[in-house]
């Protein structure tokens, strides 16, 4: 999938389209490796983990720099665009 962008399955063409004209905005993010479009502002981690097809039970973290931030499940991120995600499996095995 590399750098293919995908829309977030929560909106239509027609409900993206209505709030890009009402002044709303749409920025990319990354989740493990791929391009997804995200409104801008307080986003849940569980909208995060839908959109990337992340599993419930894995921990998002957000990477920023050399730092990486677990991110807990009923948590919420402030999303300005450009933010970068992965995923660790429960338990920190490898998936």
């Amino acid at each position: 999938m590399g750098d293919q962008t995908k829309n977030s399955a929560a909106e239509t063409p027609e409900e993206k389209q209505n709030n890009h004209s009402n002044g709303n905005n749409f920025v990319s993010i990354k989740i493990k490796d791929d391009n997804y479009e995200i409104h801008r502002g307080s986003q849940s981690v569980k909208a995060i983990k839908l959109l990337g097809g992340v599993p419930i039970g894995y921990t998002l973290v957000l990477l920023d720099g050399d730092d990486v931030k677990p991110l807990p499940n009923d948590g919420k991120v402030t999303i300005k665009g450009g933010e970068v995600f992965d995923c660790v499996p429960p338990n920190g095995s490898n998936s």
